[in-house]
């Protein structure tokens, strides 16, 4: 609308979303995150997109990248409020978030047809970036890196300089655990593995607890959260597994879960655990499973659907998950399931009438389904056995422990 009044008039539009609008310092495009696909399904990756605030033509930027736009990835330790839009640097790039193998990162995209964009950050850096602001040539970040809490910092030269030491001040009062990132194997392909292990463990394979993500087109990232704190500093291993369905490793890593919850995810996780058992990371009898959202319906269809008897912590649930609604009355869950819940035998079907973070059994042990029941337990399958691959970043933990050639560093 002009300043002097008049009609209303259309200046972008694509098929799906269009969110995170910000204007080009002379007022001539506009940049912003969307999907050019009608009724996009949920696991459609945001672009960053291009549009000429005259004619509507609109461009994506990020699209031949097959990383989504904006921050997918977390570790309880970082939270945004906002959509993490796109800012511009100047009137020929822009600068924007976009998720990778569990960090978040900003990239930098010339808006020249032929520029190629490039990241501002080493991806091998293993950090998330949210609160991304931009003025007079300076980009900043809040930087969650390895461990720690966020701090702010500025972008320099590929790297990181911190602003403030405060964020994470609080971490120091606390033990902080290893972390090493793993590729174990996957029936699809390597699932990237965040795991921490207590600093002084008594035992060399402590008992584990495998924590999912929500979403379910989330992804975890590096941190060590209270819960990883706690858990750690009592002597437990914690793995956080990317399954099928994490966002940041491809769209097609997204699409192999689609409508099969309890399925290809579960087949992930039961490999996982296969991986673990096998490389000496944990051992059979002693793993737990925990998870919030669509971790926590996971951790439920795991429990209900194996056959081992155990329990495990879910949370965030409704009494009949197929009716539970979204915001627009509908069931997200309807036809998703890979088998529908009314179909189970009675003895396999789980109601939780508690939408908070709970035991689901009244084991003895503090953490059920470790050390009493475990939860989960190695497939049956008699394919490959688990693998597991040290990604650049640390040495390959508890080489000592393990069978001699189950783990290698990468080429």
């Amino acid at each position: 609308m002009a300043s002097a009044g008049g009609g209303l008039r259309e200046l972008a539009r694509l098929r799906g979303d269009l969110t995170a609008p910000a204007w080009s310092p002379d007022g001539r495009w506009i940049a912003a995150l969307g999907t050019d696909i009608a009724g996009p399904p949920e696991a459609t990756q945001p672009e960053v997109w291009i549009i000429d605030a005259q004619t509507a033509a609109a461009r994506s930027l990020s699209g031949g990248l097959d990383l989504p736009a904006g921050v997918w990835a977390g570790s309880h330790l970082n939270h945004t409020e906002e959509i993490e839009g796109p800012l511009w640097l100047d009137d020929t790039s822009v600068v924007a978030l976009l998720s990778i193998r569990g960090r978040s990162i900003p990239w930098r995209f010339p808006i020249a047809g032929d520029a190629k964009p490039e990241p501002l950050l080493a991806p091998t850096l293993r950090v998330v970036a949210t609160g991304l602001q931009a003025a007079g040539g300076t980009i900043t970040i809040n930087a969650q890196l390895d461990r720690a809490a966020s701090e702010i910092s500025a972008v320099v030269n590929v790297g990181l300089q911190p602003v403030t030491r405060d964020g994470a001040s609080w971490q120091r009062r606390f033990p902080n655990p290893r972390l090493e990132e793993l590729e174990l194997y996957g029936p699809a392909g390597p699932i990237r593995t965040w795991v921490y292990s207590p600093r002084a463990a008594r035992r060399k394979r402590p008992a584990t607890l495998i924590d999912i993500h929500g979403g379910p087109t989330g992804s975890w990232a590096p941190g060590a959260s209270l819960d990883v704190i706690a858990l750690t500093s009592a002597g437990y291993r914690v793995v956080r597994p990317n399954i099928r369905g994490s966002a940041g490793f491809g769209a097609a890593w997204v699409d192999g879960l689609g409508p099969r919850w309890g399925e290809v995810d579960a087949a992930d996780l039961l490999a996982a655990v296969d991986a673990l058992v096998a490389t000496g990371l944990a051992e059979e009898g002693r793993i737990g499973v925990m998870g919030l959202s669509y971790g926590g319906f996971l951790v439920n269809w795991l429990v209900g659907v194996t056959d081992q008897p155990g329990h495990g912590l879910g949370g965030v649930l409704l009494r009949d998950l197929r009716l539970a609604p979204d915001r627009t009355g509908r069931s997200p869950l309807r036809g998703r399931l890979a088998q529908p819940v009314d179909q189970l035998p009675v003895a396999q079907r789980r109601e939780n009438p508690h939408a908070a973070a709970h035991a689901a059994g009244g084991g003895r042990s503090g953490l059920p389904g470790v050390g009493q029941r475990p939860a989960l337990r190695r497939s049956p399958r008699t394919g490959p056995r688990g693998g597991i691959r040290p990604l650049p970043g640390g040495a390959p933990p508890h080489a000592a422990d393990r069978p001699t050639g189950s783990a290698h560093r990468p080429a």
